[in-house]
This record gives structure tokens, C-alpha cells and sequence, in this order.
């Protein structure tokens, strides 16, 4: 009968076991000073070896050779490698949670095994067991008979109460690495008699995120469509991932602000039957490598393997600052695309949002050369500026509290200029001016030296202005961008700019726009707009 791949190269001993040698060494040595617990919890992600390991555990306290390993040759071996020893138990917690399946464990337990020396229950997804279950196990782990023992598997392990951790033996098993996993999958190939190339060797690592059997998985997908010669191409096609020749013309679409193109590789991509959620998946690993590729190179071939120079290429036409929001801006539109009917358009608003980032990012590139030959003509400009907003007589009384001989504090001068300087804004500030003057104030910190925040200020809406305080809203998604707005040393930026703007102190604020009081008043203000007129409004 054929069996999947991943059954039958599974591990039959300890030293087959791939990247869990902090484990595989502590059990032999158990195995080897017959100092074995009566309760055992492994836990770690998927396809790892914790089920291979406790197979291998329970064959090896039940082998009639001496030793740190199974012989797998004598009759105790060979009855649980063909799933028939009916001493060797294995449960799954998630269709057996109830606590009368408990119950009837322990029931049975209690019976000394039939043939073997110990009975052995190995219980998977132990996490999906109810609280009751839970505490029916709890009683026979405190009083365990002699030839008891208990094998748990769990992918969650946060989810086990802390009274069951503590009566047993804890194993958390690490992802294999890709080095690992490439060194099986080409053993694997060399006896199936296939070959492929290195590109579709990294294509299945990057899919199996550090899981054995899931790279296993693919790997016989591509087995079983008959070629013997397999290569990057056809492998992306059978699995239906994005290759990254797609991948870097996507990301060069953002460099050179092509929307255009964008949107049409974007276009044929699904068209090809692509798998949307799985192409914002590829994109967010393709800004990854980016990131590795900006931060470090060394990290970069340890983890990517191929394409490195051309990633290292591509990476100098984007800021790390950038490269951070383009992943950020992906993972919160991977969430909403999960379980959305509209996948197509969230995935393209998000790539067209990208673009918006990098194009501000590129305007602030073309102008930062003009801004630092012209910085202290600017700030002189800017001072003469202001003279002239300021009435003859304001600037008189300036140059006059100068010239006078006394000495005053810090914040008495800071007073007398916030004075002057309002004395000088005949112009009632209302929040109808600020959205008019908006566009100008964000121009500024455009071209400050805090530039990023500019990314932060475009998600955001004025959603109001009162005791000179404007009031900033931001939706939930945008939550990354408000916190970082609100920072201490950002916030007090972006209040002097405001307020070297109108001449007045003014603070900033935000909310989230899901904020109830603030949605009421607006549609309160709209409702009589309509009623009465916007210029009959006065918001005090």
C-alpha cells in the first residue's frame, strides 16, 4: 500500500531525528540510566518530530535490547513499527476532550499491559481537552501506576493548565532550520530518483516555515506529477506560489512609481490562478528579504540562500523605514483579506497605499539637496516672513523689549513672544482654516529632519480644534502610526511646527475614529449643516 512521504521516512531512532539533538541526547541518556519519567510533554510548532519522538521513546522503554535506542528488529519493536501493539495507545485530544474519554482512559490504565513492559499513551493535541477532562487526567498523573506512561503533544502549550505542566517533563522542540531540512529533501530525492535544482529546493523550505513534514508534503506533491526532472518553474505552478522574478518586478514597480504596471502584473498574477491571500503572503516574504538584505547580508544567505545579490541590489532603492511599513501595511491587510469577499481589491489598495508611502519618500529625496544648500536662507526668509505677518507696531514693541536692559527668564520671554506673535494673528484659527492650511503643514514636516513622520500624519483626519488643541483621528488599522505620532519627542515636533505655522502655542491630540462621542457630534454638526447652512455654524 503507498504511504505518504512523510510516514515513510519517518524517523525510526533517535539519531534520525533532524535538529532536536537537546532532546533526542537527554532521552537516550534516560533510556541509558533507566531513569524514565512517567510523563512527558513535547511541545513546538508543526511537523517538528514530536509524534516521531514519541513513537521512538515508546518503542525504545519497551525494547527487549539494552540500550539508548530501539533495535527495531525484536518482536516488541516490530509489533509497535507496524501500529499493532496494543500496549502502545495513541489518542487524539482533539476528537477524544470530553472528560468521559478520560474517564474510560483511566479506567483502562489501571490494567497491567498485555504483552509489553510498560503501556504507553501518547496523547496529541493535548490543548483541545476540556477543563473537566483536564482534571480527570490530573488525579492518575499525581498517582501514576508503575508501567504507566504518559506521551502529550501539543503545538500550544500556553493553553495547558499549570497544574498539569508541573508532573511532567517538559521538551520544547525548536523549526528545523533550512540547511536541515535541504540536507532530508535531498536525501529523500536521491532515493526516489528524482532531481531538482536549487531554486525549487529554497522554494520548498520558504513554504514549509521550518516544518519537516510540510516540506515533506510538498515535496511529494511534486513526485507524484511524474517528472523526474523538476524545475522552479513547473514547481511553482504545481503549488501555485508567486515566482519571484514576479516578486521583484512588483517591488520595482514601487521603486520607479508605476502604479500602472503595478496593478497589471498584479492582474495577471491572479489571473493565472494565483492564490490571492498566498500572493500578499509572498509579497510580505519578499519585503522580508529586503529587510535581512538592508540589515545584514550575513543573515541574508543564512536564511534565503538564493537570489542574494539580486536582493541586495533591489534593497538600495528603499529605506529600512520604508521597507517596515510596506510589511506592516501587508500584515494588517492579510488579516482583513483572510475572511473578506472582496481579496482582489484589499491586496491592490494595500500595493497602491505602498506606493503612496515610497512616493513621499522619494519627494523628500529630490528635496532634501535644495534644503540643506538653502537651510539658512530659508530660516532667514522664513524670519522676515513672519516680520511681515506681524503689524509695524508689534515689531517695534519686539525690537523695543530687546534693547531693554533686563534680564528675564526663559519662559517670561517665551510669554512675551507667544503674545506678540498672537497679537499679530488677527485671523480667528478655526478647524475650517486648518484643513485649509493642512496640506502646507505637512509640506513642512516633509522637508524637516523628521521626515518620517509625515508617513505617520498623511493616515490620519482632523477630526477637531478647540482651547488650542488640535484633535487627530486615526482608524483602528492605523493604530502602528498613531503610537508612533504620539510619542513624546514627535508630538512636541509636530506642535512646533503647528505652532511656528499660526503664531500661537498649540498641542496636538488623537483619537481613534471608532470613538463613539466624536462620530455623534459629527453627525450632529452634518445633520444641521443641511438645516441651516455650514457658514450659519459657529463650534465654540
Amino acid at each position: 500500500m503507498y504511504k505518504a512521504l512523510y510516514r515513510k521516512y519517518r524517523p525510526k531512532t533517535f539519531d534520525e531525528v533532524i535538529g532536536q539533538e537537546h532532546i533526542t541526547q537527554v532521552l537516550k541518556n534516560q533510556l541509558k540510566t533507566n531513569s524514565i519519567s512517567h510523563a512527558y510533554l513535547f511541545s513546538g510548532t508543526r511537523g517538528t518530530g514530536k509524534t516521531s519522538c514519541a513513537k521512538i521513546l515508546a518503542r525504545a522503554v519497551n525494547c527487549e535490547s539494552d540500550g539508548d535506542k530501539p533495535c527495531n528488529i525484536c518482536p516488541s519493536c516490530l509489533e509497535s513499527l507496524e501500529d499493532s501493539a496494543i500496549d502502545i495507545i495513541e489518542m487524539d485530544g482533539a476528537s477524544n476532550s470530553g472528560v468521559d474519554h478520560i474517564r474510560n482512559l483511566k479506567d483502562r490504565a489501571f490494567y497491567q499491559p498485555t504483552s509489553l513492559k510498560y503501556k504507553v499513551y501518547i496523547i496529541d493535541e493535548i490543548h483541545m481537552l476540556t477543563r473537566e477532562a483536564f482534571n480527570a487526567l490530573l488525579k492518575i498523573l499525581e498517582e501514576p501506576p508503575a508501567h504507566l506512561i504518559f506521551i502529550l503533544a501539543t503545538t500550544e502549550q500556553e493553553r495547558i493548565p499549570l497544574t498539569i505542566l508541573s508532573r511532567c517533563q517538559k521538551f520544547q522542540f525548536r523549526r528545523i532550520s533550512s540547511k536541515e531540512i535541504k540536507s532530508s529533501l535531498q536525501l529523500i530525492s536521491d532515493i526516489e530518483g528524482i532531481t531538482l535544482d536549487d531554486k525549487t529546493y529554497n522554494l520548498i523550505i520558504n513554504n514549509s516555515d521550518g516544518s519537516m513534514r510540510d516540506a515533506q508534503s510538498i515535496m511529494e506533491q511534486l513526485v507524484s506529477s511524474g517528472e523526474k526532472n523538476i524545475e522552479y518553474n513547473f514547481a511553482s505552478n504545481i503549488l501555485g506560489v508567486v515566482s519571484t522574478d514576479i516578486l521583484f518586478q512588483l517591488a520595482d514597480t514601487i521603486s520607479n512609481d508605476n502604479p500602472g504596471e503595478m496593478l497589471e502584473i498584479l492582474d495577471e498574477t491572479i489571473s493565472s490562478g494565483k492564490d490571492i491571500e498566498q500572493l500578499g503572503k509572498d509579497i510580505l516574504n519578499h519585503f522580508r528579504s529586503l529587510m535581512l538584505a538592508k540589515v545584514s547580508s550575513d543573515s541574508l544567505s543564512r536564511l534565503i540562500h538564493t537570489n542574494e545579490e539580486q536582493y541586495i541590489k533591489q534593497s538600495k532603492k528603499f529605506t529600512l523605514e520604508n521597507i517596515l511599513l510596506y510589511m506592516e501595511k501587508i500584515i494588517n491587510q492579510l488579516g482583513e483579506i483572510k475572511y473578506s469577499q472582496q481579496k482582489r481589491t484589499l491586496l491592490e489598495i494595500a500595493m497602491l497605499e505602498i506606493l503612496n508611502i515610497n512616493n513621499n519618500f522619494i519627494e523628500i529625496k529630490k528635496e532634501k539637496e535644495f534644503s540643506k544648500s538653502s537651510s539658512k536662507t530659508s530660516s532667514y526668509e522664513k524670519i522676515v516672513d513672519r516680520e511681515d505677518k506681524l503689524p509695524k507696531k508689534n515689531i517695534e514693541d519686539i525690537t523695543d523689549k530687546i534693547n531693554r536692559p533686563v534680564i528675564k527668564t526663559e519662559e517670561e520671554i517665551k510669554k512675551d513672544l507667544n503674545q506678540d506673535y498672537n497679537k499679530g494673528n488677527k485671523e480667528v484659527l478655526d478647524l475650517k482654516r486648518i484643513k485649509n492650511d493642512w496640506n502646507e503643514i505637512l509640506a513642512e514636516v516633509r522637508n524637516s529632519p523628521r521626515k518620517l513622520l509625515h508617513a505617520y500624519i498623511i493616515e490620519a483626519s482632523l477630526m477637531d480644534y478647540k482651547d488650542r488643541k488640535i484633535i487627530l483621528g486615526f482608524s483602528k488599522e492605523y493604530e502602528f502610526h498613531k503610537n508612533n505620532l504620539m510619542k513624546i519627542e514627535n508630538r512636541e515636533f509636530l506642535e512646533n511646527v503647528v505652532s511656528m505655522f499660526y503664531n500661537m502655542d498649540i498641542k496636538i491630540d488623537s483619537i481613534f475614529t471608532d470613538d463613539q462621542s466624536y462620530n455623534a457630534i459629527d453627525k450632529d454638526i452634518e445633520t444641521l449643516s443641511k438645516l441651516v447652512g455650514e457658514e450659519n455654524i459657529k463650534i465654540l
